[in-house]
């Protein structure tokens, strides 16, 4: 997932928003504390950097592993360790998770354009036809005199209606 992220950041730029939300799945041991660790590197400006090198090592995933990748991306392992300790950052996925089942998520990765989801993984193709038609949707409807304040809460509002 990360290369057809990457691919669609330079592709588009900031004519799209990349938001990540915590879904860690139960059934993968690590999972829960690995997003802990992630909201602690993006509190630290390195959460693209810490999950892209912690994706590389999901195959060897563990506490240890967690920690490693850390002090790999420059940030303080005593910190994060103090941190997952303390479960500093647990409500935070658990909210995140809340949020993702409230939108009907089931599993990762699942994706959402402009409210519309886009579940499992798919090739990166799929994502440029989605991102291209999102894109020309939106100048559409501000052709058409749609607010540019709140634009985007329109959009929601859109579809939410199946429009």
């Amino acid at each position: 997932m990360g290369s057809t992220l990457d691919k669609i950041r330079q592709k588009y730029g900031d004519k799209v928003r990349i938001v990540h939300l915590n879904f860690p799945l139960e059934f993968h041991e690590h999972a829960h504390l690995a997003a802990q660790a992630g909201v602690y590197a993006h509190k630290n400006g390195k959460f693209w950097e810490f999950h892209d090198t912690l994706f590389k090592n999901v195959s060897t995933m563990s506490r240890e592993t967690i920690e490693r990748v850390t002090g790999e991306v420059g940030l303080d392992v005593a910190d994060l360790k103090k941190a997952l300790d303390g479960k500093l950052y647990a409500e935070t996925v658990n909210a995140q998770m809340k949020l993702g089942k409230d939108a009907g998520v089931s599993g990762t990765p699942a994706v959402f354009i402009n409210g519309r989801v886009l579940e499992g993984a798919k090739p990166y193709e799929e994502f440029e036809t989605r991102v291209d038609k999102a894109l020309a949707k939106a100048k559409e409807l501000l052709s058409k005199g749609a607010p540019e304040k709140g634009f985007y809460a329109h959009l929601m509002k859109l579809a939410k209606a199946g429009e």
